[in-house]
Order: structure tokens, then sequence, then C-alpha cells
């Protein structure tokens, strides 16, 4: 019964409790935290490196969702001209980084 309320509190973003140690915070950090494309080329191709960090107190994982570009010009069709590719990782234990 703890460990669901343990990983419900997780998933909220919530106080996480292991052995007697309280975690509180994010789940990830990642470096770089703004991955930024200035003028780009379309139909190029551009790769930057992104570090994710499981920072928590377990195992935990991530999925990756859709761009959405930013900015004082930026437009609902600038998203839909990039491309995420990564591998799939089912689980990352705490602190390690990938």
């Amino acid at each position: 019964e703890a460990r669901v309320e343990n990983e419900a509190a997780r998933l909220a973003g919530r106080e996480e409790k292991l052995r007697g140690r309280v975690y509180k915070g994010p789940k990830f950090l990642w470096t770089p935290e703004v991955v930024r494309f200035n003028n780009f080329e379309v139909g190029k191709t551009y790769i930057k490196k992104v570090i994710l960090t499981n920072v928590s107190l377990s195992f935990n994982s991530f999925r990756v969702e859709n761009i959405r570009a930013t900015g004082p010009n930026a437009t609902p069709r600038q998203s839909t001209l990039f491309d995420v590719r990564h591998k799939p990782i089912s689980r990352i234990a705490a602190g390690v980084s990938v």
C-alpha cells in the first residue's frame, strides 16, 4: 500500500520516500535545459545532443512528446518541421544519465 502511494506521489512530482530518505523535486534534469535551432534551413539535418539524468531516489521512465516552437514569432507550422529521434529506454536507474 505504501509503495502504491509513493508511486502516485512520485508521478505527481511530490515528495518521494525511500528507505528513510526523502526527495522532493524533479525526477529528471536535462542538459541543456532548452534546445534552440536558430537560422535553420528546411530540409537540412541538424543534430543536438541532450543528456537526461534521473535525479530521484528510484527508477523512472520518460517519453518524448511533440516539439513546440516558442518565441515571439513562432507559428504552429514551425513545430511540424522537426522530428525527434531517440533510442527508447524502459527505465532509468537513480543517478544514471542517458
